[in-house]
């Protein structure tokens, strides 16, 4: 009896149809872990040269949201909101507190790899705007910085960003997928004034990132 069973679902298991996303509208939502790279911006301080300061940063994370459109020719067109934040670790090997928030606003184009039913490899690629901020950011003396740096609490100029992306879903039921990417995130460069006491400037913060995320995609009228 356990033999017959066992070899009926194993045949139900072999024949079940495969299960992949239609072609359609669709909504997403995602997040994960954020790993900023190391950036070199130039601070020009009252009575100092202007001088570069190699800056690093804690892990953190991002969430986003996408509406978009998957085509029967195996593309996905998308328009995408997000929002990643990592704390400062160090300025020039001294100590440092705050934090970087970006927002961005991105158009992706992403190409489905062969005709996966039920697991599907994909790359893809986006272009749009970010909008950076330094949240109460101060570096301790060290160094290159004797006296350490007033406070910036400043947002940048809109800086043009940019992503590639790799990853694989995997449906959970027509038309509904669990998926998994990574995403390199960069960034055109962004300046800050300091807030307490004025008179400081950071210039040529380039801002990118390794992203791993994990989200889930669904039909417009479907919950995921």
């Amino acid at each position: 009896m356990k033999i017959r069973f066992a070899l009926a679902a194993i045949t139900a298991l072999n024949t079940a149809p495969a299960i992949a996303a239609e072609p359609g509208p669709y909504f997403g939502l995602n997040a994960g872990i954020t790993i900023p790279a190391n950036s070199t911006p130039n601070i020009l301080e009252p009575a100092r040269a202007l001088h570069e300061v190699n800056t690093s940063f804690s892990p953190g994370w991002n969430v986003n949201g996408a509406v978009g459109y998957k085509y029967t020719a195996g593309y996905r067109t998308e328009l995408e909101v997000g929002y990643r934040q990592a704390s400062l670790s160090k300025m020039d090997q001294g100590a440092a507190t705050g934090h970087q928030g970006t927002l961005s606003v991105m158009g992706n184009i992403v190409v489905d790899i062969g005709k996966g039913d039920g697991f599907q490899p994909y790359i893809g690629g986006g272009v749009g705007a970010g909008w950076m901020k330094w949240h109460q950011v101060q570096a301790a003396a060290s160094a290159g910085l004797p006296a350490g740096t007033a406070v910036f609490d400043d947002g940048s100029p809109t800086v043009f960003q940019y992503q590639g992306i790799v990853g694989a879903s995997f449906s959970l039921r027509p038309g509904t997928d669990l998926f998994f990417d990574y995403r390199y995130v960069g960034t055109t460069a962004a300046s800050f004034d300091s807030t307490t006491p004025t008179g400081s400037h950071f210039s040529e913060h380039k801002d990118g990132s390794h992203n791993i995320i994990v989200g889930i995609r669904f039909p417009f009228g479907a919950l995921p």
